[in-house]
């Protein structure tokens, strides 16, 4: 109707103006409004957090009185608060300044003082109500450090330090202690810390305690430098070191290297001295597992969907783990065309099928953790030799963030091991002519008179046929003390021995293993041996070789205890 506007036009009349006549009447913002954060420099410790969190980098370090304070670039500041959310002293404040036009870009940016000054015009703005400064702190989380020395490397300013006291000759303590008056609440050793064990908490201003903590590690002797040397004296130089790389995937500097070659460090860089390396060595005291382990069920069975070294039940059982949602990502060994093992993350069953033939080689397999740790969301799963899997156990214990992931481990039975210049450059290609692209298949088996023998096949046809013995000064000299043969501590366990061509051995040796074998069964993905006197026979084999190894192996075995002080199967 035509009388309704004009009776909301008279209403409108009679109210009172709203609109602020601006320049002459300012605007009162809210007590939240992010208008220009302003830096008080007084407050500042130069930790640089604001810096680093600012999306558009509006905000870089000055010299102000002798230290560096942030400054501000208005024209680029979009006023999203987080340089002052992150402030751990409350020297960075949002101030209810919103007059930022100017006819010069240059007139934008503020230095320290001139920020300094509106905080002073404005009053006690960067005052925090409580007195509190937020500090980094293990309080609580002790247990999980792994006292890694992270933190201390990434303190700016050296507030963290640490200190090693000898308790007898296997065991010390090191004492990290963070010290608040040099601290400048950076947050990097928080950063920093791969178990999430430091954190910030509330501290009152005026107290310039110190928080320390301690922890359980192995003594080094006064004459040896770093771990790594102790290492080095104790495993290394030895020849006890089996390759398992669990030194190299542990170091936090990556200063280990090592995996045709033998195991050494990079000088260049400087060991942190974290003990880590020393702590993950299965060979440091070799607890020697052998026999056939404890297991669910035994089987001997092949894929009915893809075509591997024997049955490819390995293949399968991964495939089918990442067909349950066990895992989402897989450490594979694959190989470039001469057959060099080369580490591969896969993160579906494409990917995966790319690693399916043995090598007899050695490889880095543990060291896939790093990355695979970071992509993985649901789990990890990889196969690994027996060493690698002992490997992968001290990893677990002492560096669990690289480890945590493992949801499934598929077992490979291992006899012997060997390095990849030696066995297939050296022997296979210049002593005996065979060109190692054409290579198609090669095995360690049983041969007649329970003679270890190992045969490769060409793309030609040709077949070539060594007893094991023959090849042994292209083994590693670590092998020489292992007794391990059936992977005792995987999920499933798997190998060519004792079975017919074509058929796997198989130990299902956890709830998980069973779990991912029954759904083959069910989907029927696997044939397996239904004859029980083949399934003795199986077993047999994988007996036989079990025990071969531990024979084989007692002489060596018990020069290591010997060299370390040790009687057999002592823990040092």
């Amino acid at each position: 109707m035509v009388w309704k506007p004009n009776i909301v036009g008279i209403i409108n009349t009679l109210r009172r103006p709203v609109t602020i006549q601006y320049p002459f009447e300012k605007l009162k913002v809210s007590e939240n409004y992010r208008g220009v954060p302003a830096v008080n420099p007084q407050l500042c410790t130069s930790c640089g957090r604001c810096v680093d969190v600012c999306p558009n980098k509006c905000t870089i370090f000055e010299d102000y009185n002798g230290k560096k304070v942030p400054n501000l670039y208005a024209a680029r500041c979009m006023f999203c608060g987080l340089c002052v959310e992150v402030c751990p002293t409350g020297a960075r404040v949002n101030t209810p300044l919103y007059e930022l036009a100017a006819y010069k870009r240059e007139a934008t940016v503020y230095s320290p003082a001139e920020l300094y000054e509106m905080i002073k015009k404005l009053g006690k703005l960067s005052e925090r109500k409580d007195n509190k400064v937020s500090s980094p702190t293990a309080g609580g989380r002790e247990e999980r450090c792994i006292a890694c020395l992270e933190c201390e490397r990434a303190c700016p300013v050296d507030a963290i330090s640490h200190k090693d006291i000898n308790l007898s000759k296997k065991k010390a303590k090191r004492e990290i202690k963070i010290d608040y008056g040099a601290c400048i609440f950076c947050g990097k050793c928080i950063e920093a810390c791969p178990e999430n064990v430091l954190y910030y908490f509330d501290r009152e201003d005026d107290k310039k305690e110190s928080f320390s903590w301690i922890k359980d590690i192995p003594a080094k002797p006064k004459e040896v430098d770093t771990y790594y040397h102790l290492l080095e004296k104790e495993v290394i130089e030895p020849r006890f070191c089996s390759h398992c790389t669990a030194c190299i995937t542990v170091c936090p500097v990556n200063r280990i290297s090592g995996v045709d070659t033998y195991i050494h460090e990079i000088p260049e860089i400087p060991c942190t001295n974290c003990s880590l390396c020393y702590r993950v060595c299965p060979r440091v005291a070799y607890q020697n597992p052998k026999g056939m382990g404890s297991y669910i069920e035994f089987t001997s069975a092949r894929s009915r969907r893809f075509e591997g070294q024997d049955g490819a039940i390995g293949t399968e059982s991964l495939v089918a783990a990442f067909e349950l949602g066990i895992i989402d990502t897989a450490i594979i060994l694959s190989r470039t065309p001469d057959w060099k093992p080369v580490i591969r993350i896969a993160r579906n069953k494409k990917e995966l099928l790319d690693g399916l033939k043995s090598k007899y080689t050695t490889s880095d397999m543990l060291t896939g953790l790093k990355l695979a740790s970071r992509v993985a969301r649901k789990g990890i799963g990889m196969a690994c030799i027996p060493c690698q899997e002992e490997g992968l156990e001290n990893i677990l214990k002492h560096a669990p963030h690289l480890a945590e992931k493992v949801k499934f481990v598929l077992g490979l039975f291992c006899f012997e091991n060997f390095y990849w210049h030696k066995l297939h450059k050296e022997f296979f290609a210049e002593k005996h002519g065979i060109d190692l692209r054409g290579l198609i298949r090669e095995d360690i088996r049983k041969g007649r008179l329970t003679i270890m023998v190992m045969d490769i096949v060409t793309k030609e046809g040709r077949k070539y046929e060594w007893r094991v013995k023959e090849l042994e000064e292209y083994a590693l000299e670590g092998c020489e003390i292992c007794q391990h043969f059936t992977n005792i501590n995987a999920d499933i366990s798997v190998g060519g021995a004792g079975s017919e061509l074509g058929y796997n051995t198989v130990f299902i040796r956890t709830e998980t293993g069973k779990r991912i074998f029954d759904y083959l069964r069910e989907k029927g993905y696997i044939e397996e041996v239904e004859d029980e006197e083949k399934k003795k026979e199986a077993y047999k084999g994988a007996e036989f070789l079990a025990n071969l190894k531990i024979k084989q192996r007692q002489k060596a075995l018990n020069e290591y205890f010997e060299v370390k002080g040790m009687k057999k199967g002592e823990k040092e």
